[in-house]
């Protein structure tokens, strides 16, 4: 009489292993599933930059988080600025890319389109620009149309009301002129931003608009020109005169910035 063979008993391993084999069969013509890991993309690499420089405290006080620094970069690149140019010079105010004039100026020349820019102080200022192959444009900006616009009581406006109703005219001009080059981009007092001051106790305060004052020591020119608002234009004349040569802020050159700011400062203590 023979011996009834016992039936195989499969362990868990090896049910696993053929479910996993019934499955891979059913799903993939080709008896093989290969899942495809998606490489690091151009944005992934800002990301990871924007995380190391908000660590170590490099970026201004108004870029707070990765995905503020990244839009900016990302804002940079189309302007053809490099990451750190675009971090340094361009805000992000009430859903607008802001600038400063100097900026604007530096990227119509880097693109080589700008056959001539004539600029003017007084009241008003004039500033002519011509785009190679086109005709001159000029545009004008004084107090009348500061008063019209409601700046002219702006702080900065009150100390040196001729270099801002320069920087507007040049904001204004490049607009028709070279649109495609700045790009929509536009000054932060264009955008109602108060460069000059907002002190309270002797800190700066957020504007509520996106765009927070620096508090730590200017660097550029922009920088210092929107701090002077809380000394008397007398005594910033003198200082620069005695620092540079030059008597009105806004011919100081920026290697000259430091020492002039060490200078008013000490004057206040």
């Amino acid at each position: 009489m023979k011996a009834q063979s016992k039936p195989k008993v499969k362990n868990d391993s090896q049910t696993e292993n053929q479910t996993e084999n019934k499955i891979t069969e059913i799903t993939s013509p080709e008896k093989s599933l290969v899942i495809a890991q998606r490489p690091p993309t151009e944005v992934d690499g800002m990301f990871a930059q924007a995380d190391i420089l908000l660590k170590s405290g490099f970026l201004p006080a108004q870029v707070k988080t990765p995905q503020q620094a990244v839009a900016i970069m990302l804002r940079g690149k189309e302007l053809g600025l490099p990451p750190m140019e675009a971090l340094a010079n361009l805000f992000v105010v009430n859903g607008k890319v802001a600038a400063q004039t100097q900026t604007m100026l530096a990227l119509i020349y880097r693109s080589g389109q700008a056959e001539d820019i004539a600029m003017e102080r007084g009241d008003p200022c004039k500033v002519t620009m011509k785009r190679k192959g086109m005709t001159p444009h000029t545009v004008t900006f004084g107090k009348k149309d500061a008063v019209q616009i409601g700046v002219i009581n702006k702080d900065v406006y009150k100390k040196f009301p001729e270099t801002m109703y320069l920087w507007r005219a040049i904001a204004m001009c490049a607009r028709v002129v070279f649109p495609d080059v700045i790009s929509g981009v536009y000054t932060p007092d264009e955008l109602g931003v108060e460069i000059a001051s907002d002190i309270v106790d002797g800190s700066f305060k957020s504007l509520g608009n996106g765009f927070d004052q620096p508090k730590e020591d200017p660097h550029t020119l922009v920088e210092f020109l929107s701090r002077l608002s809380e000394f008397d234009a007398a005594f910033v004349s003198q200082v620069c005169q005695a620092v540079a040569g030059v008597s009105d802020p806004t011919d100081l050159d920026e290697k000259y910035i430091a020492e002039a700011w060490a200078k008013l400062q000490e004057q206040t203590k």
